[in-house]
């Protein structure tokens, strides 16, 4: 029953939801990725740019205090730093160490700009990019311009491990997510997984127990009529009549556990005198031809609605008498602030292991306990449910006179004399 069509879209919409899950988080965290990684290059490359400003700064200092070229600036870092002071005729007039006989590191600022920032690839200092600022400076007869480099192979590196870490990161939370999912939407859907199987055990139940009527009264008719002489039509009638009957009796319980499905219609529900209904229903089980005691039978009032609990009474005089060997003893009365009904039989009774699995649908018990042919298994089932849509209890127990007695526990309305 597991493998079902219902079972196998509920397992798909789990999957499906997974996977979506798993998708949405990707994308987020691939953006969120790329935008922390921006963010964090940005931000490192503000700093050493605020440094080549600073840098920048100094060396303007020197040329504005009166520095003669082509003396050479004073600069330690000779691999990671350098600074030249260039000629607008491309003439280096000052420079670090590392940079004073090489060829200009930047061009002057195009057009109107007085600086300019760009990342070089490497210069003649060291095969790591570089950041450079050009600044334009009135320093010598034309005009002159200010280059200071300082390699971003902090920045680069930085970046790289938070790349990596990001590339580890990422992964290991989308399958944690996975899973997680997974086990959400799996404690989400299985109510709905189990009443899909509890849903096609229903169907398939039901289709069998039609089926058997149905099968039976088919047989009757076509060996009746294979074999038409001397054929009783009367008796192939009242045969058919019990089928239809069986059919009928199945379907008005298939119906009524459709119904009874969703939430009680309270505004349906009224105060009535159960005793009537007890009553009501021993004389017509009496009629034929059960011996049906109802001395026991006192007044009781509860709430609710009285087709259903006229119902739930029924299913228990008819499922007491069709076990019964001889008689049937039913009992009601006020039970401190509840109502209580007892139906015994004096048949072969219930076993004990067998009680909780007698109100399921379509359970039938062993031949011992069936001794004539019942109908679907429903009628105790409906019986239960009923029941607790009342808010009341059903229990199974061994009967005085042998056999089984089943107990009914309904509340009394709170104000019993308003009818």
């Amino acid at each position: 029953m597991s493998s079902s069509p219902a079972t196998a879209a509920v397992r798909s919409l789990r999957r499906r939801l997974t996977a979506v899950a798993v998708l949405v988080l990707a994308v987020v965290l691939v953006v969120a990725g790329v935008v922390l990684v921006g963010v964090q290059r940005r931000q490192l490359e503000d700093r050493v740019d605020d440094r080549l400003r600073a840098r920048a700064d100094e060396v303007q200092v020197l040329l504005d205090q009166g520095f003669t070229p082509p003396l050479v600036i004073d600069e330690d870092e000779q691999e990671d730093r350098a600074a030249q002071v260039v000629t607008r005729e491309g003439q280096i007039v000052a420079a670090t160490v590392n940079v004073s006989t090489a060829d200009p590191i930047a061009d002057m600022p195009a057009g109107g700009d007085d600086e300019r920032f760009r990342t070089v690839d490497k210069l003649v200092i060291d095969d790591d990019p570089f950041r450079v600022l050009s600044r334009r400076t009135d320093f010598g007869p034309t005009g002159s311009a200010i280059h200071v480099a300082e390699t971003v192979d902090v920045v680069d590196e930085s970046v790289n491990t938070l790349v990596r870490s990001l590339a580890f990161a990422v992964p290991a939370v989308l399958l944690m997510l996975a899973w997680l999912t997974w086990w959400l939407t799996g404690r989400a859907v299985r109510p709905v997984e189990e009443a899909a199987i509890r849903q096609a055990r229903f169907v398939s139940d039901a289709s069998h127990e039609l089926r058997s009527p149905l099968t039976r009264l088919r047989t009757r008719l076509e060996v009746d009529l294979a074999h038409s002489d001397g054929v009783d039509l009367r008796d192939t009638a009242a045969a058919a009549l019990d089928e239809s009957r069986a059919v009928e009796h199945l379907v008005d319980d298939l119906l009524h556990l459709a119904r009874s499905d969703g939430v009680p219609d309270r505004a349906r529900w009224t105060v009535f005198d159960l005793d009537d209904i007890v009553l009501g229903e021993a004389r017509a089980t009496a009629t034929h031809g059960d011996r049906v005691d109802t001395s026991r039978v006192s007044g009781a009032v509860v709430r609710g609605d009285r087709a259903e609990l006229a119902r739930m009474v029924r299913n228990l005089v008819d499922n007491a008498a069709r076990h019964a060997e001889t008689s049937v003893v039913i009992a009601l009365g006020d039970v401190g602030r509840s109502v209580m009904l007892t139906v015994d039989d004096d048949g072969p009774g219930i076993a004990a292991d067998q009680r909780t699995h007698v109100f399921e649908r379509f359970t039938r018990l062993d031949e011992a306990r069936s001794r004539t042919r019942g109908g679907a298994g429903l009628g105790l089932s409906i019986a239960r449910d009923i029941v607790v849509r009342h808010g009341g209890t059903v229990e199974i127990d061994d009967a005085p006179i042998g056999g089984a007695r089943l107990r009914v526990v309904l509340p009394q309305p709170r104000d019993s004399a308003a009818r």
